[in-house]
């Protein structure tokens, strides 16, 4: 079971190892310094949900995160407002930091201040010196703007993307700073946007989590250095990192390195085609991994080429990095990918391809529905000592070898376009998937409607959902469900609130805690479909009321402490932080897990990981109580879904946790699906997530008997 305190304790225990030169009880003091998107404009309500407030709670005890922002601030000494002349920036030179996060330049793009563009880089590096001389030796960490929508304030996005971030990539080369892509990943959400340039506490939240990830991993203290049969052809950046060119066997060669290792030197291999499509590769740079390449073309993955790869990997282990890589394979390299995973799959950590070929009969022979390549189709024939096109049984065909690749339980994501018509998904990526099904094993298909072989835009998808899943694959991503933080959702009415924040809604259940206090008996925890039952303002069952939750459980002395669009994150930073306080209920109800399979996008392991959290924050606020966890009814219309499929995980990890004595679990979810496994909308609302009344009548007829043993006892 989690523990929350254990956690806690593991929270701060990073103080120590991420290599942070402080006493033991002092914190790790973080500067967030940056303009209006860092100072909270526009956020409701700024003090808690702005990026620094949210980024501190999820750094926890051995953190103190402090906000430095300055609305209207520019980078440019010769702006209108320069950082350099704020108190704030005198307030953060005195604050000592262990580590220095600056967001500015979106304010530099007004034409009165672009003017000064030259002097941009040169002003950028004077304020990263100033930090860097401080007695502490700060780690800096230089974010790419966020992206601005349209015109608005002078601000111009194409400007901020254009110009600003090639910019800032080039002085943290130059000056060997880490660097964080805030611009990426929000691209795409200009709803998180109100005014096109300020953020609101959804886009906060993102840039906090993207930050986190970066100050919270642990360091590996070595230095992966080139040995001399590696011929060194020069170094240039890559998008912002340093990139090493070498030659090993007279092959092409690069190693990109990190700015700061992750523990075991963990690394990707490229394969084809080294910097295109680099957002993945870069996200992985700020967490600490190396980027290795070594070119195999005109071999399209034939065992000459899997030869080679086989050398290079004996050196990659001669340096230091880790025995297990992650293969990346685009389009054609999809080959040499699969080839050599099916001939080393002990070496392999996971596999990741985009819109890879599978099939030389498919691409680039065209003997299915795509065109193929004339120009490669000989070469490719060569490579394989083939003399005519092979049949479908060819062994050395990727799509012929997935069988010692699900043996090593290998995970698999692909990132494809649906309207992919030079490499077919239906007859490559398709094919895998089913037939790694058919192995047992499941392969991830994230596939992009309307997209062929090539992006629209080049560097715009966000990389996030491959990068989140290969470092879930690899035990390195933090799970945002276990992990206790406050909520950023401030749609009062929209969401059911009647109005205000969340903050609004916590505190008046601590309020209603502290006045109740022993006389609540019957306790229900949870987000929308548990606040359903009475509402965001009479939550104690009233004697002789009218509602359901009235007639049902006054008797029982019931109160519902259910928050719309809560997480399991956030149940459990309520009840650590005082929903609870005074409360001995006989038994309290969980029913969490919803919204995080939504944008979150969290695992059924995840949610199961925090709802643990909770039932271990429970027992030792309420020892004394019964927990009764229902898990997460089921979400939208259709079975098969993925996120069906985490439910399902979500049930079986509760199941085991379940002894029948103090913790309960029930699954009720075949009440709200008809015979084929579909919402019913009897008792589901049209949004397969919801009740109607009807539901919460048969909620409460499946838990009838249970409760009432319980409440007896």
């Amino acid at each position: 079971m989690a523990d929350v305190r254990a956690s806690l304790v593991l929270c701060y225990g990073l103080v120590q190892v991420a290599g942070y030169a402080v006493a033991q009880d002092e914190p790790v003091r973080v500067a967030c310094v940056g303009d209006s998107i860092t100072f909270g404009a526009g956020v409701e309500p700024r003090e808690r949900s702005c990026y620094p407030a949210v980024l501190g709670a999820f750094l926890c005890e051995g953190y103190e995160v402090r906000n430095f922002g300055v609305s209207g601030a520019t980078l440019l000494s010769a702006g209108d407002l320069p950082y350099v002349e704020q108190d704030a920036f005198r307030q953060a030179l005195d604050f000592s930091p262990h580590v220095v996060v600056i967001c500015l330049g979106t304010n530099d793009t007004k034409p009165w201040n672009w003017e000064h563009r030259e002097r941009f880089a040169s002003d950028y590096r004077a304020l990263i010196d100033s930090f860097a001389a401080l007695p502490t030796a700060p780690r800096i960490i230089a974010c790419l703007p966020v992206p601005a929508f349209g015109e608005a304030y002078g601000i111009t996005g194409e400007r901020v993307e254009m110009e600003v971030l090639p910019l800032v990539r080039q002085v943290a080369y130059e000056a060997g700073v880490e660097l964080v892509d805030l611009h990426t990943p929000l691209r795409r959400h200009p709803e998180h946007f109100p005014d096109g340039v300020h953020p609101n506490a959804f886009g906060a939240e993102a840039m906090a989590r993207r930050v986190f990830e970066v100050v919270e991993f642990a360091p590996d203290a070595r230095v992966v250095e080139l040995p001399a049969e590696a011929v060194v052809v020069g170094t240039q950046s890559f998008r912002g990192y340093e990139q090493v060119d070498f030659t090993l066997e007279g092959r092409e060669c690069h190693l990109v390195r990190p700015r700061r290792a992750a523990q075991g030197q963990p690394w990707l291999w490229r394969a084809r085609f080294f910097g295109w499509e680099p957002q993945a590769d870069t996200y992985l740079l700020e967490r600490g991994f190396h980027i290795a390449y070594c070119d195999v073309a005109g071999l399209y993955g034939s065992p000459p080429a899997v030869e080679i790869w086989d050398r290079f990997y004996e050196f990659t282990q001669s340096i230091g990095l880790h025995p297990k890589p992650i293969l990346a394979g685009v389009s054609r390299g999809g080959l040499i990918v699969y080839n050599w995973a099916a001939k080393h799959p002990e070496r392999v950590a996971a596999i990741y391809c985009y819109a890879p070929v599978l099939d030389m009969r498919s691409w680039p022979l065209g003997l299915g529905a795509g065109p193929g390549n004339p120009v490669d189709l000989q070469p490719c024939l060569q490579a394989y000592g083939l003399t005519e096109p092979p049949g479908p049984d060819f062994p050395l065909t990727p799509l012929n070898l997935l069988a010692p690749i699900a043996e090593a339980d290998i995970p698999i994501v692909h990132y494809v376009g649906l309207a992919d018509t030079d490499v077919p998904v239906a007859e490559n990526t398709a094919i895998a998937a089913a037939r790694y099904a058919e192995l047992g094993r499941h392969l991830e298909v994230i596939g992009v409607e309307g997209m062929g072989h090539h992006p629209a835009t080049y560097g715009t998808d966000d990389p996030t959902p491959v990068v989140d899943f290969l470092m879930r694959a690899l035990g390195r991503k933090p799970n945002y469900a276990a992990l206790p933080a406050p909520s950023v959702e401030f749609r009062g009415e929209l969401a059911g609130w009647g109005g205000g924040t969340w903050w609004d809604q916590f505190e008046a259940i601590n309020e209603l805690a502290r006045a109740q206090g022993p006389n609540i008996d019957l306790l229900f925890l949870g987000d929308s479909i548990t606040q359903g039952w009475t509402g965001p303002e009479t939550r104690v069952a009233v004697t002789g009321g009218d509602r359901l939750f009235d007639r049902l459980y006054a008797r029982y002395r019931a109160a519902g402490f259910g928050i719309s669009g809560d997480r399991t994150q956030t149940v459990l930073y309520r009840v650590l932080n005082g929903n609870l306080s005074g409360l001995s209920p006989r038994v309290i109800v969980v029913m969490i897990g919803a919204n995080n399979l939504g944008p979150d996008g969290s695992t059924g392991d995840e949610i199961a990981d925090g709802t643990e959290a909770i039932l271990a924050a429970i027992q030792r606020q309420c020892p004394d109580s019964r927990v009764l966890l229902l898990g997460c009814f089921p979400r939208g219309h259709e079975p098969g879904t993925p996120m069906r499929a985490a439910i399902d995980r979500l049930h079986e990890r509760l199941a085991a946790v379940a002894d029948g004595d103090r913790i309960y679990h029930m699954d009720i979810r075949h009440r709200f699906l008809t015979a084929d496994g579909r919402a019913d909308l009897v008792t589901m609302a049209d949004d397969a997530v919801h009740l109607r009344p009807a539901g919460y009548e048969a909620w409460a007829e499946e838990m009838a008997p249970l409760l009432e043993e319980l409440m007896a006892d």
